[in-house]
């Protein structure tokens, strides 16, 4: 008796086969679940909302994505070095009121506003990793102490308010789906 519940216990679950193997470790995978739902979403909005798959909405809805993609990449190249970047979305904030400022405040053109506006970014990237560097603390911490200062020069510059005098050229990039309407 003693013997078979030995042996019971220490059965093992029957191996699948190479295929039904590799598809229940992907199911298995904490990420899989993201991606079956973002499908099974986009199954039942198609279904539910006859304008969901028109080329205007798909075009709006992967303009939306492309912003927070940039942001995902550049987070993941600081997470990839074991690092931790807090500031991302106020450097971003500070990159768009910098190239507000420089075209409705100082009317400069966008040709000198948004290269401007791409090196504050830099700049507040390289402030980040001169003092993670020299004072060897935790990212977490001075990215975290970083967001606040970006955030109140953000507060400082715009006042709050929004920039109205951005040249239209300007704010037609990305609006236009090659038709030559906005």
């Amino acid at each position: 008796m003693a013997q078979s519940n030995v042996e019971e216990t220490t059965r093992q679950a029957p191996v699948q086969d190479g295929a039904g193997n590799a598809l229940w470790n992907v199911l298995r995978r904490t990420d899989t679940s993201v991606v079956l739902a973002t499908l099974i979403l986009f199954v039942i909005f198609s279904f539910s909302n006859s304008s969901f798959l028109t080329p205007f909405n798909l075009f709006n809805v992967a303009r939306t994505a492309s912003l927070y993609v940039l942001i995902a990449l550049g987070q993941a190249m600081v997470i990839i070095v074991g690092g931790m970047n807090l500031s991302l979305g106020a450097i971003g904030g500070l990159t768009v009121v910098v190239a507000g400022w420089c075209m409705d405040t100082m009317g400069w053109s966008p040709w000198i506003a948004v290269p401007l506006a791409m090196l504050t970014g830099i700049l507040c990237g390289a402030f980040n990793g001169y003092v993670i560097v020299k004072s060897k603390l935790n990212s977490f911490i001075v990215t975290l102490a970083s967001l606040f200062i970006f955030t109140g020069l953000v507060q400082g510059i715009s006042q709050g308010f929004p920039y109205s005098n951005i040249p239209k050229e300007f704010t037609m990039l990305g609006r236009d789906l090659g038709s030559g309407k906005a």
